[in-house]
């Protein structure tokens, strides 16, 4: 049998650099664009490290609150979704914002805080299944 050590260094290490990515699929979306079906939306991971950032950020003592957990998750969405780029500045003057945080909140008001959990499914390693975002 194998040891573990031996077994990391026969891994190729650049696979942990590889940021992975979820689909969530969003009905506010679909109901601006006309469509029936949810329209997908696809975000990537954020670091552990830029994660930890932003709950301190918006911590007091601590705790976060409820208009702060929101604003976290805004912050989180913006940083994360890939597909709308939030980033884009024809996109933001679009529908009225300067920040991609705004932007995120805009498009996707409650469902931010879906995407956000989708997003740390990602970094801890617990992700949904397609079917169960849908719902």
């Amino acid at each position: 049998m194998m040891s573990l050590t031996t077994e990391l260094l026969k891994s190729d290490a650049g696979k942990l650099e590889e940021k992975q990515t979820g689909t969530y699929y969003s009905k506010r979306l679909a109901r601006l664009l006309g469509k029936d079906e949810p329209v997908p939306v696809t975000y990537t991971e954020i670091s552990l490290r830029r994660l930890q950032d932003l709950t301190d950020m918006y911590s007091v003592n601590g705790t976060i609150s409820t208009k702060d957990s929101y604003e976290m998750a805004c912050q989180i969405v913006a940083e994360s979704v890939v597909e709308p780029d939030l980033t884009d500045k024809d996109l933001k003057d679009h529908f009225g914002c300067s920040l991609a945080k705004e932007l995120a909140e805009k498009l996707f008001g409650i469902e931010v805080g879906d995407i956000s959990d989708g997003v740390a499914g990602l970094i801890s390693g617990e992700t949904k299944k397609v079917e169960e975002v849908k719902n």
